[in-house]
């Protein structure tokens, strides 16, 4: 933080910078004239959550994609499926079913005509005589039904084709569908992602940026930011306008405090100190988290590791002459660039832990997972990790005011600065 600790002569520098940025500012108005248009707009309505869609062929069961069950059996929502009861059976268990009809019963019977007696015949004057075939009572056997089968003169239920068991109570056949896979995120049928929102297309010659379809640049103009530019040249000198218009106040803010000989000692509140605790105090209750100050105070260098280089790029990119004016022009070029290198691999893998301790610590719900493409990500982690930077800071400020370092306030200042310019300028 040592730039940011200057002499006397480097406010003054400082405040003839604000001075100029008046007329400046109304010199590049003039300069944008007919180069510079605002792009016409319209709302498309607040966006909705992306939804799960499983892959043609499998349904959506408790929040996992599995092939649908077979015909006759029933998956509950897991890998294995098993086998509904048959008519006339109820389920007694997970993989057992039970008879609800008469299982079993004898095939034996008495009768009154179980056999006949012995029959003989005989021939006396020329008729014939016959003795005996009378009805003997006895047990006959009727055999089973339809859907029984006898064992020692005893019918049974038959076994439900596939299952296992008796009859009365058989078990439940089953198989496995193999483990459910986690459900794609996507917008619904007619509506299209923007930063991780479903929204309605926009029309024929509007493209969308969350909830507002701006008109697209006609033809011979660029992008450029709210509006649309006659040429590149024209989009930075719009830019530097914007850019200085938020820098320039907290780079200064920045310098005041670092002078007076001690800054890198100094504890007292940066100039962005009243906007973090307003931010905070709308999310938490501070009061509630003072046990936990010194674990926000430990994370906090895990933010200034990756955003001093920002501070750095910041204060090195404003001109420090009146008559730097290709300077100027280099501002939003100056912080693209800085959005690049905050964009590697390693720095938003570092960048999305240090986010999930702080809303850990602070007992706040934390960032979704992140979607769209690599540039709509890196977007959200920057945009998210600054601002867990600021409730870290301010959260810590409010409980043990007067310990933060100064440059440790500047650092997140500057690094807003950053965010601010990636919402208001470049919504990138």
């Amino acid at each position: 933080m040592t730039y940011l600790i200057k002499s006397g002569n480097r406010v003054i520098n400082s405040i003839l910078k604000i001075v100029f940025f008046s007329s400046l500012l109304a010199s590049m108005n003039a300069f944008a004239g007919s180069d510079f248009y605002y792009k016409s707009s319209y709302g498309r309505g607040v966006g909705t959550v992306l939804e799960q869609f499983c892959p043609s062929g499998q349904n959506n069961e408790s929040g996992l994609c599995y092939s649908p069950a077979r015909s006759g059996y029933n998956c509950n929502g897991t890998s294995t499926c098993v086998a509904n009861c048959p008519s006339g059976y109820s389920s007694s268990g997970l993989l057992t079913c039970h008879y609800n009809g008469t299982a079993s019963y004898s095939s034996l019977s008495t009768s009154s005509c179980a056999s006949r007696s012995a029959r003989s015949c005989t021939r006396i004057f020329g008729k014939e005589i016959c003795v005996g075939g009378d009805c003997l009572p006895g047990i006959v056997d009727n055999g089973c039904r339809s859907g029984y089968h006898k064992v020692a003169g005893v019918c049974y239920i038959d076994t439900p084709s596939g299952f296992g068991g008796s009859g009365a109570d058989p078990t439940r056949p089953t198989y496995s569908r193999g483990a459910g896979t986690v459900p794609n995120l996507a917008c619904p049928s007619g509506k299209e992602n923007n930063a991780s929102l479903c929204y309605p297309p926009c029309r024929a010659g509007f493209s969308g940026v969350g909830p507002v379809c701006y008109s697209q640049a006609p033809s011979g103009f660029v992008d450029c930011g709210a509006g649309v530019a006659s040429s590149k040249s024209a989009c930075d000198s719009l830019i530097a306008d914007q850019v200085l218009a938020v820098t320039i106040p907290v780079l200064d803010a920045a310098l005041v405090a670092g002078t007076g000989g001690a800054a890198a000692a100094s504890t007292a509140p940066s100039a962005g100190a009243p906007k973090r605790a307003a931010k905070v105090l709308r999310k938490v209750n501070p009061a509630q988290l003072a046990n936990r100050a010194e674990d926000l105070k430990a994370v906090i260098p895990r933010f200034t590791k990756i955003f001093d280089p920002v501070v750095g790029t910041i204060s090195r990119a404003v001109p420090k002459s009146v008559s730097d004016l290709p300077a100027l022009l280099q501002l939003g070029d100056s912080f693209k660039t800085i959005g690049k290198q905050l964009s590697s691999a390693e720095n938003l893998a570092y960048m999305r832990d240090t986010i999930q301790t702080v809303y850990g610590i602070a007992g706040m719900q934390a960032p979704s997972e992140y979607t769209g493409t690599s540039t709509d990500i890196a977007f959200q982690v920057i945009r998210d990790s600054i601002n867990a930077f600021g409730t870290a800071v301010g959260i810590y400020e409010i409980v043990a005011p007067g310990t933060l370092p100064t440059a440790v306030g500047i650092t997140c200042d500057l690094s807003d600065v950053f965010a601010q310019f990636l919402y208001t300028i470049y919504g990138e």
